[in-house]
This record gives structure tokens, sequence and C-alpha cells, in this order.
């Protein structure tokens, strides 16, 4: 019923996505998140191209890019088979 995260000032998801995306090599325009609740804001609004599932916080579905089906039925393949179409449709 309860949830609780800390977290230094200034760390959060999004932060790690753009670490990772710089260390890796990884582009900024080609990185991609899903997230459902607030804990994934900073995420959401970092990604090139982001998803929330159906179920997510409104706060969340606002600020995602598109909403693909809810978490228990398939989410992340709804997102990564949008994903593998818009990349196909745009390097054939």
């Amino acid at each position: 019923a309860h949830y609780l995260e800390i977290v230094p000032a200034d760390v959060n998801k999004g932060c790690a996505l753009r670490k990772l995306s710089k260390l890796s090599g990884v582009r900024s325009e080609c990185t991609f998140a899903i997230g459902d609740y607030e804990n994934d804001l900073e995420l959401i609004q970092s990604a090139s191209l982001s998803a929330a599932p159906a179920n997510a916080i409104d706060e969340i579905k606002a600020a995602a890019a598109l909403t693909v089906s809810d978490c228990s039925n398939g989410a992340v393949a709804d997102f990564i088979e949008y994903i593998e179409s818009m990349y196909h449709l745009h390097n054939v």
C-alpha cells in the first residue's frame, strides 16, 4: 500500500538514460523508454520516443508520446513492435 523511493538530489531514471546513452555511444535521438508511475516521469521526458501503458497514471500518459496496452497485456511488447514498425518504415 506504500511506496518510498529515496535517491540523491538530481538523480533519476532520466539522468541514467542520458548517462547510459553517452557512455554507450547511442545517439540521444535513438533512445526509447516506457514507464507507468511518477518515478518514470524524467525517463519519459528524456527519451526520444516514449510510451506509457494504458494503466499508467495520467501524468505519465500525458508526458509520453504514445499509449500502449496495459502492463498485464503486453505493454512492452506493443512498444517494441511499434519501434520495429517505425524503424522498418524509415529504413526500407
